[in-house]
């Protein structure tokens, strides 16, 4: 599927370098899953994505944003940008993380000083990753069995997330320094103290847009980057254990259309 979508995706890139040449974008809020006294959940009742905007009056935007997250990504929404930079991404070669079950899934914490993210002129702190299964952002109609995603915090409270989609395939080195602790979906609160992780660190190329959190409160404003020609793999084994965090094996928020915002590609070498 990898090699198809990446095939896909070079496609419309060729094409739109042809066409250049004739012519001349959770900390402190429910995405870090921060407990709140709302219940919500994944399910298709008033609790569910479809009733968010409905359980609480800061949670409105969760129905009437124009910019939500996640997004079903299509070959119409690809646009080459070379003027997009490189992430420059510096991590501590390993970070202090605990592991925890906030209830809707695994999520790590990191303390301060783990290392920054700099793009669009913007510096970003990592405070945390956690897990969706599947995944929610989708690449031409087609779901991965896991997204991960790694949230950043500037000093001004601006979000940046990177999203790493996961294949079914080999061991993840990074997935297996905690993937044997998580907590199941039945132990929701429990802490695990994972000493030191090496970091995960995202591609070269990649793609961006301005969304939001997929979790209320779904603020907009959110800086998104996720990678189209390379894809992390997991095994079964990490999958299935992953999947005991989430309740009832799911945890993804239904798409949304791009609404015209595209998604922004770096593709140079």
């Amino acid at each position: 599927m990898a090699s198809q979508l990446v095939q896909a995706v070079a496609a419309v890139v060729v094409l739109q370098c042809i066409s250049a040449s004739w012519v001349g974008a959770w900390a402190g809020s429910a995405q870090a899953e921060g407990g709140d006294e709302v219940h919500w959940d994944y399910s298709g009742g008033s609790h569910g994505p479809g009733g968010w905007g409905d359980l609480k009056a800061e949670w409105g935007v969760c129905k009437s944003g124009s910019r939500q997250s996640p997004i079903a990504i299509t070959a119409l929404d690809l646009v080459t940008d070379r003027s997009l930079g490189k992430l420059d991404a510096k991590y501590r070669k390993r970070v202090h993380a605990t592991l925890y079950n906030s209830g809707h899934g695994a999520e790590v914490s990191m303390p301060a000083g783990s290392g920054r993210l700099r793009i669009g002129g913007e510096t970003y702190r990592p405070v945390q990753f956690h897990i969706h299964m599947p995944s929610e952002h989708t690449i031409m109609n087609q779901s991965f069995p896991l997204e991960l995603h790694l949230v950043h915090k500037s000093d001004d409270g601006k979000l940046a997330v990177i999203g790493f989609l996961f294949e079914e395939g080999g061991e993840s080195e990074f997935l297996a320094q905690f993937a044997h602790e998580v907590p199941s979906s039945n132990s929701p609160g429990v802490k695990v103290d994972l000493g030191h992780i090496k970091m995960m660190k995202p591609e070269r190329n990649y793609g961006t847009y301005m969304g939001s959190l997929t979790t209320p409160p779904c603020a907009e404003g959110v800086t998104w980057i996720l990678s189209l020609f390379n894809f992390q793999t997991a095994s079964a084994e990490q999958l299935a254990k992953l999947r005991a965090s989430v309740p009832k094996g799911h945890n993804n928020r239904p798409t949304f259309g791009s609404a015209g915002r595209g998604f922004r590609m770096r593709t140079n070498a």
